[in-house]
């Protein structure tokens, strides 16, 4: 097969950006090895609610027969507010759906793709092309670098990140709860009397409690913290490259965006998490 060939591939990313930049790096791995044809939906939803073209510049050099578009209501997920239409439509338009699809590895996927010539796959894990560095695709778009650069020039010669989970992710408050962060401060600080902290989060509580106990310190961004507003997810998004600028990372427990706004610096984070 090659990516002339009829066999196609929709892939519809899901989750928070973290989530769906692993799903496209998935995907353009898969188009990169030529076997079929690769649509990458993206779909503005209320966890994420932009275009792809909000947060990111065209992808460089994509293969043949790869490209990201809007997703279409068909490539949706099914749900009572759109009376479950989309995953009918979709027993018409493809010849298998999967759901949450998660696989280690090019070989299962491609053995789904020679089975099913029209393949739709949907969800936030990866399936392919993990040895794809981040900073290989995904580039700030002309909205993120305008915050990005006003972020940047407030960095110290020393700036330490910190990703501080919340509002809506229950699992990493339990488990990274503030207190780690700020104490993770401390011994930061100990050590590096002139260093910079880069808070990046969802509660404006959070940001409160790093400018009170570390004043003078602190970079942040205000403005819509709201993944469901286009505002609050370009924000979100010069969170995560301005984090990736971080000389060190400290990121949530069960928080895609730590690990990936440290992999774009080509850099590992540092989970803090209760023992």
């Amino acid at each position: 097969m090659t990516a002339a060939s009829p066999h196609r591939l929709t892939v519809v990313p899901l989750g928070g950006i973290g989530n769906r930049m692993r799903v496209i790096r998935s995907a353009y791995a898969v188009a990169r090895l030529g076997v079929c044809r690769v649509d990458v939906a993206f779909a503005s939803l209320r966890d994420c609610r932009c275009r792809f073209s909000d947060l990111f510049q065209p992808l460089p050099s994509p293969p043949p027969g790869f490209r990201i578009r809007s997703a279409r209501f068909c490539d949706k997920p099914s749900s009572r507010r759109n009376l479950y239409i989309p995953s009918l439509l979709r027993r018409f338009r493809y010849d298998a759906a999967l759901y949450g699809f998660n696989s280690s590895g090019d070989e299962k996927i491609l053995d789904f793709i020679g089975k099913f010539p029209r393949l739709y796959i949907s969800g936030g894990y990866e399936f392919a092309g993990e040895d794809i560095p981040m900073s290989e695709l995904f580039r700030p778009s002309p909205a993120v670098q305008k915050i990005l650069d006003k972020l940047l020039a407030r960095f110290g010669s020393y700036t330490v990140g910190f990703h501080v989970r919340t509002t809506d992710n229950r699992e990493s408050m339990r488990l990274s709860p503030l207190g780690l962060f700020l104490e993770k401060g401390r011994e930061e600080l100990a050590q590096h009397p002139d260093a910079t902290f880069f808070v990046a989060t969802d509660s404006v509580a959070v940001k409160r409690a790093f400018v009170t106990t570390f004043p003078g310190r602190v970079v942040t961004l205000g403005g819509s913290l709201s993944r469901s507003e286009r505002s609050g997810m370009i924000i979100a998004a010069a969170d995560m490259f301005a984090l990736s600028h971080a000389d060190k990372v400290y990121g949530s427990w069960y928080s895609s965006f730590s690990e990936i706004a440290a992999e774009l610096g080509g850099k590992r984070a540092e989970i803090l998490k209760l023992r």
